[in-house]
Formats: C-alpha cells, sequence, structure tokens
C-alpha cells in the first residue's frame, strides 16, 4: 500500500521547548471528512492522520495518507489534496490544537497551529 505524505512547518505555539510536540498526534481521520462530491478521488484513499514532527529544530506539521492497494493520484488530485488538507490544518481538525493544549509543559498547557498564512506545503509518495 502507497502513502502521499504532506508535510509543512507549523504555525505558533507557546512551547518553549518544541521537542515535546514531536510524535503528537490527531486521532481523527482526515479521510472520513472527505465529500465525494468536491474529492472524487477520495475512494483512493484509506486513510488519513496529522502528527507534528521536530527535523533540525523546526516544527513540521504531517499529513499522512494511506492508499487503497493499486491506487495513485493524479498531479490535480494531489494539488486538490493540498488544498483540502490545508484547510482542515487551518480551519478544521487543526483547529482544535489551537483551542485545546496537546501537551504540557511546567504545567503550563501547549497549543499549536498546524498552519500559518503563507504556508508552502511539500509532498512526497512512499
Amino acid at each position: 500500500m502507497g502513502k502521499i505524505v504532506l508535510k509543512a512547518l507549523a504555525g505558533e505555539t507557546n512551547a518553549s521547548d518544541i521537542d515535546i510536540l514531536d510524535g503528537v498526534k490527531c486521532q481523527d481521520n482526515f479521510v472520513e471528512y472527505m465529500d465525494e462530491e468536491d474529492y472524487p478521488f477520495v475512494s483512493k484513499l484509506k486513510y488519513g492522520e496529522m502528527s507534528f514532527k521536530v527535523e533540525d529544530s523546526k516544527l513540521y506539521t504531517i499529513t499522512k495518507y494511506d492508499l487503497e492497494e493499486g491506487a495513485s493520484l493524479t498531479d490535480a488530485e494531489i494539488e486538490q489534496l493540498i488544498d483540502y488538507t490545508q484547510g482542515q490544518w487551518g480551519d478544521g481538525i487543526g483547529e482544535g490544537f489551537e483551542q485545546f493544549p496537546c501537551a504540557e509543559e511546567d504545567r503550563e498547557e501547549i497549543f499549536v497551529s498546524p498552519w500559518h498564512r503563507g504556508q508552502k506545503v511539500t509532498h512526497s509518495i512512499e
């Protein structure tokens, strides 16, 4: 089974040590929220999970989509998937990370924004 991995620098956080956010995951399946009318390729996707990853002292938002066996997406479908995912990072699922703590540091609740204005998303296929 293949995967499409979307990655971008995360937005703001109040964590003084971003390493505590490495590996924090969202338990929601991004695919469940996709409307087949707007995203006809949704049947090619099995599961989508968001997490945070620290690399080179920078915090990244990552969403990995599992593809159905033998499925692939066209370049246009990947662009639509990126737009959808950024929408989730900014207004949908990701909004919960801005409103509800995802970690604690020195008894202080930690919040993080998965999205920011001007965010550049890269993708890879595994």
